[in-house]
């Protein structure tokens, strides 16, 4: 896995296809100004820290599963049967809106326990050519969930989900939420027609492990959401 503080703004000029004139303007007019405008937000959390693989607008959904592959992680084949330990790393990126908001009085280890058999349903779902979902890993340091869809008129939506998971021993900043702490930045615009928000949530582990002591939680959730016009790939 790549550094953030060392490496996210070199691999994003790295990845960038140098193949198509067009892209090649995008570069200098949306890339450099929206790595800069990233690292500005994710240098914020631990050093050790890795960010999802979404760090620029691309023109499909494979586009975006082969820059994931690309940067070292590995997709889970459509149509396979996801093994059960990744299917639970995987669950945290379902669990998140209930660790951030309520569970509805629903135990926080059966909420889990439902998420997991959703993650393990991924690998299930069919490609249209509207949408598109991938799930992936990272050795055992972070897993992933890719959902790009086309919508009407022209315009494009990618989420880029994390769970990332630390050494035991990293030296975190405590918490003050029920299950952690969560916060989402909007982006400043770098272009007409593209809006970008990251959220983070570092999740209280002991407090999770309280409740569920069979789980075994991430140190953080990282999303990047990206919603873009045609024009922004022109």
């Amino acid at each position: 896995m790549i550094p953030l503080r060392q490496a996210y703004a070199r691999r994003l000029v790295e990845t960038w296809p140098e193949t198509r004139t067009a892209w090649r303007a995008a570069f200098y007019r949306i890339r450099l100004p929206l790595a800069a405008a990233l690292m500005s937000v994710l240098a914020q959390s631990a050093p050790a820290i890795n960010v999802p693989t979404c760090g620029a607008p691309l023109d499909s959904a494979d586009a975006f599963f082969a820059q994931a592959e690309a940067e070292g992680y590995r997709a889970l084949e459509p149509g396979t049967v996801m093994p059960e330990a990744i299917a639970e790393r995987l669950s945290w990126v379902i669990a998140m809106p209930y660790l951030t908001a309520d569970t509805g009085g629903v135990p926080l280890s059966k909420v889990l326990e439902m998420q997991v058999e959703s993650a393990g349903n991924l690998t299930r779902l069919k490609d249209t050519p509207k949408s598109a979902a991938r799930a992936f890993v990272y050795d055992d340091q972070a897993a992933m969930i890719i959902r790009w869809q086309e919508t009407p008129v022209g315009f494009f939506s990618v989420h880029c989900s994390a769970a990332l998971f630390l050494d035991d021993d990293a030296e975190l900043p405590p918490t003050e939420g029920r299950y952690g702490d969560f916060s989402r930045r909007k982006i400043d615009s770098v272009a007409d027609g593209l809006n970008v928000v990251i959220e983070r949530f570092q999740l209280d582990r002991a407090a999770i492990r309280a409740e569920a002591p069979l789980s075994h939680p991430p140190h953080y959730i990282m999303t990047i959401v990206m919603d873009y016009s045609q024009e922004v790939l022109e």
